[in-house]
């Protein structure tokens, strides 16, 4: 079973929430648990910001990540630019960490009549 960052209000995109998430299903898991942090743009370390977030995410044990090119829907978890990957991927990357991408672009669909 996967949980994933958005399963929750506040999202998983900071160590503390998703400790928080492990902590209060510890004793209630009865199967195999993985937990995935977000990949957003105020963690992923582009345009200098801090991956302390980030990282601290993989110490505590996030098997993955996920991140958004378009819009979520969730206000607290914003979508990734292109260099918010790059970034986070060169964090993720040194520690073997995927990173799932929902790759849709938002655009406007005509409809003919």
């Amino acid at each position: 079973l996967l949980d994933m960052p958005l399963n929750s209000k506040p999202a998983a995109t900071t160590a503390a929430i998703l400790k928080e998430k492990m902590r209060v299903a510890k004793d209630k898991i009865l199967v195999d648990v993985g937990f995935w942090g977000g990949l957003v743009p105020g963690n992923s370390g582009a345009d200098g910001s801090s991956q302390a977030e980030l990282l601290g995410m993989v110490e505590a044990g996030a098997i993955g990540f996920k991140a958004f090119m378009s819009p979520s829907g969730i206000e607290d978890f914003g979508n990734a630019a292109r260099e918010d990957l790059v970034s986070g991927l060169r964090l993720l990357s040194r520690h073997s960490k995927p990173l799932m991408v929902h790759a849709e672009l938002p655009f406007e669909v005509e409809v003919d009549s």
